[in-house]
């Protein structure tokens, strides 16, 4: 093999060439062409992928496809028909006022038409007064009276004298009257959910549309504004009228009957 000096006088001649104008011409096409073909290369690439983004996309929201579930919760019953889309705000945090209503609702609260024309003008008597209140109970079922019945239990550490309360319906008559009347003998103020022929039994009168549970800052304050509501103007014209009020561990209760 030669030395580099005679490598490159061997080709030297063969170099000179390029140096001709039509070889740089060449060169400048073969560039151009090049770039033009990388430009296409990466334009490709970048449709294929969002081309198969969009197909991902478009799987994830319409092609999904599995077995059907049916989901089951407890069927609550209720006496009569409730009134929808009440128009009372509802509070954000359980027994807390709504800011600026002068009467506010927990949202587990449902009520009977005749309840909210009753509401509404209490609501008018408050604003009126500058007071607020919260309503936690008004139209109730018999599964959700027998709910009541277990948080008295569970209040009194007797969770364990009824093990079959936690599952029962207000069917299963002997389990959840053995708990009302262990309630009952402590004075522990509770209606049954259902009546039962050959006892003597008071069921609720939320389970009518005929009762109500209000809370405010001071109960004792509560039940005298209820009080005074109740013989003026403001109740006059409402379909039911107030005729007891209870103050019952945590709320103000009060008993209604339509207005004669």
């Amino acid at each position: 093999m030669g030395t580099w000096d005679e490598t490159v006088e061997k080709y030297k001649p063969h170099l000179e060439k390029f140096k001709d104008s039509k070889y740089k011409k060449l060169h400048r096409f073969i560039a151009v062409s090049s770039f033009i073909g990388l430009c296409l290369l990466i334009n490709s690439m970048l449709i294929t992928t969002k081309s198969q983004r969009a197909r991902a996309d478009v799987a994830n929201i319409i092609t999904i496809q599995g077995p059907q579930i049916d989901v089951f919760g407890r069927k609550e019953h209720m006496a009569i028909p409730l009134q929808l889309n009440d128009g009372l705000p509802v509070t954000l945090q359980r027994g807390i006022p709504v800011e600026s209503a002068s009467l506010s609702k927990n949202p587990e609260v449902v009520l009977t038409a005749d309840q909210v024309d009753l509401v509404q003008h209490f609501s008018e008597y408050l604003t009126a007064h500058h007071e607020t209140a919260v309503i936690t109970s008004g139209e109730r079922s018999p599964e959700g009276q027998l709910d009541i019945i277990r948080q008295r239990i569970e209040e009194h550490g007797a969770t364990s004298q009824f093990p079959l309360l936690d599952s029962a319906s207000p069917s299963d008559t002997k389990v959840w009257l053995a708990a009302w009347n262990w309630l009952r003998a402590r004075r522990v103020p509770v209606n049954a959910p259902t009546d039962i022929a050959g006892h003597d039994i008071k069921t609720s009168n939320h389970l009518k549309g005929l009762a109500i549970d209000f809370i405010a800052e001071n109960l004792d304050r509560l039940s005298g504004w209820l009080a005074d509501f109740s013989k003026s103007s403001y109740a006059k014209d409402a379909n039911l009228k107030i005729v007891g009020i209870v103050r019952e561990p945590g709320c103000i209760h009060i008993n209604l009957a339509p207005q004669a």
